[in-house]
């Protein structure tokens, strides 16, 4: 089982990750906000609504801890996006630096070709 992105996840993907991590289905399904029952017929071979999906890819394949039931949950959740916002920033200034250092020894090569 290879799972790349959330299209990848249906209801036997999503029972074979279950087992794999050792989880019940209501610990599994609980942690996507679905109860036991709704879990169990996605296992079953119903299709899994793209929203859910989603979740199960953040939750139990990225591993990632979303919790907005609580003020420190939903704080973290908020500040992990910010995080991310900020290293895709971080990225595009690498990449703006680069293009401005280019650009530098680019006139340096030109000023040096003057000159002579």
């Amino acid at each position: 089982m290879v799972i790349l992105t959330e299209k990848d996840i249906d209801g036997t993907c999503a029972r074979e990750l279950r087992k794999r991590l050792g989880m019940t289905q209501p610990d599994f399904w609980g942690a996507v906000g679905l109860t036991q029952s709704g879990g169990c017929r996605y296992e079953k071979g119903g299709s899994i609504p793209r929203p859910y999906r989603i979740l199960i890819f953040l939750v139990h394949v990225a591993r990632l801890t979303i919790d907005v039931t609580s003020k420190e949950g939903a704080g973290a959740t908020i500040a992990l996006a910010e995080l991310q916002k900020d290293q895709a920033a971080a990225a595009g200034l690498s990449d703006a630096i680069q293009r401005v250092q280019k650009a530098q020894r680019a006139l340096a090569e030109a000023g040096a070709a003057l000159a002579t």
